[in-house]
């Protein structure tokens, strides 16, 4: 029974990236095992999968941070289940995330709370490899929108306002995955 599964923490290291808006903003995360032993452990369709991040430059006016100064900020997360790998004995064939499972991306910052987060939910099967048999359809990648928490729009540093998705700010990512619902009503006698 799939439920809910979480990505490992890793930190993004996206300050030295702010001007790289051509190159890949890419890592890759690692499912870290949940669960209330080992016999207990939720499962999970992936085990890990890449993360893009989609960054945008935001002119700061009169109602957006300052005015004239250029903000580098994390607008979407894009997730990619691993692909397959034919180079592990025996080979594993390319990982799933399934039609109406709900992807989120939650951006946190150096204290570790999240400041600005985006979801999705899959509308065709998530895979690198769309070649097999997917009843729901297929496609590789899921784009998450990120949008900064209600309450939390900007933080100091430096002496200086950013906003909570600007990459001075941003310091790890969560990715979670909830399943679609799978639990069933016992019916009566």
């Amino acid at each position: 029974m799939k439920q809910l599964l979480l990505f490992a923490v890793i930190g993004i290291g996206l300050a030295g990236a702010g001007m790289a808006f051509a190159s890949g903003n890419s890592i890759t995360l690692f499912v870290q095992s949940l669960g209330v032993s080992n016999d207990q452990m939720l499962t999970s369709d992936i085990q890990s999968a890449h993360v893009d991040f989609g960054l945008a430059v935001k002119q700061g006016d009169a109602n957006f941070g300052t005015p004239g100064v250029q903000y580098n900020i994390i607008e979407k997360c894009t997730v990619q289940p691993d692909p397959a790998n034919l180079t592990t004995q025996p080979p594993t064939p390319a990982e799933t995330i399934p039609a109406g499972d709900t992807v989120y991306c939650k951006l946190t910052n150096a204290d570790a709370q999240v400041v600005a987060e985006g979801s999705a939910t899959a509308p065709t099967d998530i895979s690198a490899d769309c070649s097999g048999s997917h009843p729901n359809g297929c496609q590789a990648t899921l784009d998450i929108p990120i949008t900064i928490l209600a309450g939390t729009g900007f933080s100091s540093l430096d002496g200086h306002l950013y906003p909570n998705n600007d990459v001075q700010i941003v310091k790890d990512v969560k990715i979670v995955v909830k399943g679609a619902s799978q639990i069933t009503t016992p019916q009566g006698p």
